[in-house]
């Protein structure tokens, strides 16, 4: 059986990177919650939470497609997912479900 080496912070580089640029051309938004994943290698995850108009501000910034709609038990959040220059990322708004069934539909006829 072979072990997966511990992964390593240069794997993380990309995601790093990325957040700095977008600290740097971004400051203008909204706060956001931000995460270099260490089992998703690279990835940067940003969540927004209540505010779902902070989401497509974030979402169109980075150039990302249209959100997907999710609800789990009492738990609902509009999530997309892409590539924003080399690195993968991951942008999630966590709001009532009524607010994410509305923006959901908002932006598929966008």
């Amino acid at each position: 059986m072979s072990i997966n080496p511990t992964p390593q912070l240069s794997e993380q580089g990309a995601a790093v990177l990325l957040l700095a640029r977008i600290h740097q051309s971004f400051g203008h938004l909204p706060a956001a919650e931000f995460h270099v994943s260490s089992v998703y290698l690279g990835r940067l995850e940003i969540t927004v939470h209540d505010d779902l108009d902070a989401f497509e501000l974030w979402r169109t910034a980075l150039g990302l497609d249209a959100p997907e709609e999710k609800h789990h038990g009492g738990t609902s959040w509009l999530a997309v997912s892409g590539r924003v220059e080399d690195a993968p990322v991951t942008l999630c708004g966590f709001a009532a479900r009524e607010a994410v069934t509305a923006a959901a539909r908002a932006a598929v006829t966008a």
